[in-house]
């Protein structure tokens, strides 16, 4: 468990984030003061406030850190920073998130892991289909997608987990559902009629 100046932290994020994003909405942030990690140990940090889509970060570091920040903040659109936007054809998006952590370099981090979930009436609204729910990364002026596994569902959200390399601007996406293909139109039964028989001839 790590040392959190600013909150709780370790233990299964709550149900916080739920919340669909409209367009034009507030920015929500949530920053977190960790005091100590220890190296090489899976460390939950909780993230609580209610819409920040973010539910926790789970660090595994190279060595023992201590007094570091990590701030998430979730906005319905995309960060002035970002110059490269998410075209259609990779998804709808859900919500762009600015992950930073200050006083930690990438180098330092073994692993890291974002859960965060996506509210149900959002994807019923926007016709999307929940597998495929992804968090994409921007970094080095692209966006790359990270591996997404769904964690589990409850009334009001799925809950999703992806690992990354390291801490930026973040989307989650999701893409529409497809239509099913129409059923092809059964061929009209077509009865034959027998031909009629040759007339027999008759013998003298």
């Amino acid at each position: 468990t790590a040392g959190d100046t600013g909150g709780a932290a370790g233990g299964a994020g709550g149900a916080g984030g739920a919340g669909a994003p409209s367009a034009g909405e507030a920015a929500i942030k949530e920053t977190k003061t960790i005091s100590s990690i220890p190296a090489n140990t899976d460390t939950q940090i909780l993230f609580t406030k209610a819409g920040l889509a973010v539910t926790e970060i789970e660090l595994n570091l190279k060595t023992t850190m201590t007094m570091f920040i990590i701030a998430v903040e979730k906005s319905s659109s995309k960060p002035s920073s970002v110059t490269e936007a998410i075209v259609p054809a990779k998804g709808k998006v859900y919500a762009y998130l600015t992950i930073t952590a200050q006083n930690l370099a990438e180098s330092r981090i073994n692993s890291a892991k974002i859960k965060f979930n996506v509210s149900r009436s959002w994807l019923t609204q926007n016709n999307i289909d929940p597998s495929t729910i992804a968090l994409m990364r921007y970094s080095n002026n692209t966006w790359h997608k990270l591996m997404t596994t769904k964690a589990r569902e409850t009334e009001m959200a799925y809950h999703f987990e992806a690992d990354t390399p390291g801490f930026s601007v973040f989307a989650v996406v999701g893409e529409t559902k497809q239509a099913a293909p129409a059923a092809p139109e059964p061929e009209p039964d077509v009865t034959k009629e027998p031909a009629p028989e040759a007339p027999k001839e008759e013998t003298p």
